[in-house]
């Protein structure tokens, strides 16, 4: 979660849909990035804001769950990822599987890499507008006109593209894995494999 108060607007920031660069091109204040970094939006009505939630403008982002999960993964593979979070349990199980039985593995698993398994539906239930990360082009332009804005959409926190690996590279048990995690959004969005 991201705010501004004189603004009077909220960002719940869904992990893999291009948060840190709408951060950024916000000035929205990061100096404490993990603390509630990816609070869900019910939390953070109830927790924070309360009877102040529908004062501000909440937006947050969703994407394509099979092209979110292929970069959840190539970012948790990362060495980026494993030096800022301390090789933890996320980073080795990405290492140690292809994308597919890593799908697999976390599904089976009690214990989960980080964001697995979270149907994007809890970041972006109860928000005044949420933007589509294959159309950050036009979000950008109206976070741009909302909060005067002005520059270009920095590219922060990417992860580097493996060649031959997308949502194309899923195997269709791994496909109908993450439509079942992430059912609401597929059908509130019309997300389909790409």
């Amino acid at each position: 979660m991201f705010f501004d108060h004189p603004k009077s607007l909220i960002f719940v920031h869904n992990p893999k849909t291009g948060g840190r660069s709408i951060i950024k091109f916000l000035g929205l204040d990061d100096s404490e990035p993990f603390r509630f970094a990816h609070a869900p939006s019910e939390l953070i009505r109830k927790k924070f804001f309360q009877s102040d939630w529908d004062k501000f403008f909440s937006f947050a982002f969703v994407r394509n769950p099979w092209e979110r999960y292929a970069s959840l993964y190539r970012f948790q593979r990362s060495p980026a990822y494993a030096a800022m979070m301390g090789n933890n349990f996320s980073a080795v199980i990405a290492a140690r599987f292809d994308l597919n039985e890593w799908v697999e593995f976390n599904a089976r698993s009690e214990t989960k890499s980080n964001w697995f398994g979270m149907d994007q539906q809890l970041w972006w239930r109860g928000v005044s507008k949420v933007y589509r990360f294959d159309q950050l082009a036009e979000a950008r332009e109206a976070l741009a006109n909302r909060f005067g804005t002005t520059g270009a959409l920095p590219h922060e926190n990417s992860t580097p593209s493996h060649r031959g690996m997308g949502s194309a590279d899923f195997t269709d048990r791994s496909m109908s894995i993450i439509a079942d995690l992430d059912r609401a959004t597929i059908e509130e969005f019309g997300f389909v494999p790409d």
